[in-house]
């Protein structure tokens, strides 16, 4: 059965109109709905969770007094670990499996462009946020991962 206000354009268009014109929830709520979806980008990856870091003082550290230029990090997901070395100048990375894939790093500015893994799941990105940030891997096979935030 079809109604008889849909017979014609002008009276489709009219009430598609009058629909929008309804359904229209305003720039702060729209804002606010843009804002929830853009969270959901990133759904379908695994998180890694920090499972080592060698900038918390363990009871052998406690002993020395220099500090190592190298901070080491460890990340386990379900299908993936990721070891992370911070230095001065940038950070270096491996996955374990190993495997080729391309890295970026995730901070309150935005993303940096995409680092190549190469096929022994070792990379570099040449900078070292001053903020915090969040490491995203995606692998050759499909695999995307990110680590929670670091903070530097």
């Amino acid at each position: 059965m079809s109604d008889s206000r849909w017979n014609s354009d002008d009276g489709l268009l009219t009430e598609l109109k009058e629909a929008l014109d309804t359904a229209s929830p305003g720039p702060e709520a729209a804002l606010s709905a843009e804002k929830a979806l853009y969270t959901w980008r990133t759904i379908d990856a695994e998180l890694a969770t920090m499972t080592h870091d060698s900038a918390v003082a363990e009871p052998s550290a406690v002993l020395r007094s220099e500090t190592a230029a190298l901070r080491t990090m460890t990340f386990e997901a379900p299908s993936l670990v990721i070891e992370l070395g911070m230095t001065p100048g940038g950070l270096v990375g491996q996955l374990v499996p190993p495997g080729s894939g391309t890295a970026w790093l995730r901070t309150a500015a935005g993303t940096t462009d995409p680092v190549e893994i190469d096929e022994l799941g070792c990379f570099a990105i040449p900078l070292r946020p001053g903020e915090p940030f969040s490491l995203a891997c995606r692998t050759t096979v499909g695999l995307r991962v990110m680590t929670n935030w670091i903070t530097p």
